[in-house]
């Protein structure tokens, strides 16, 4: 029958039709819906490298922050060392 509907005829003892329409989602939906799915899925794997890959540049950047920091220190200790053997040689000089 045409649009999906069945006929369910019955002995004419009982006389009695009916009509049962079934519906059936398009085939052109549930693929659809399939490939939405995976795209998602592809979406959000892509998104968790990225976020792994941000997070272990987060991590070295941090190591290198601290390396500056530490150069930073020794770099002020160094100047501050030669700035006290310029005032001793000049004090020196002096006498």
């Amino acid at each position: 029958m045409p649009d999906g509907q069945q006929v369910l005829t019955i002995p004419m003892t009982d006389i009695a039709e009916e009509t049962v329409v079934s519906e059936e989602p398009p085939a052109k939906r549930q693929c659809i819906e399939i490939i939405e799915n995976r795209v998602e899925s592809a979406e959000i794997e892509e998104r968790e490298a990225l976020q792994k890959q941000l997070d272990e540049v987060n991590q070295e950047a941090q190591k290198y922050w601290q390396q500056l920091l530490k150069k930073e220190q020794e770099a002020e200790a160094y100047r501050q060392k030669l700035e006290a053997m310029t005032r001793l040689q000049t004090n020196k000089e002096a006498v």
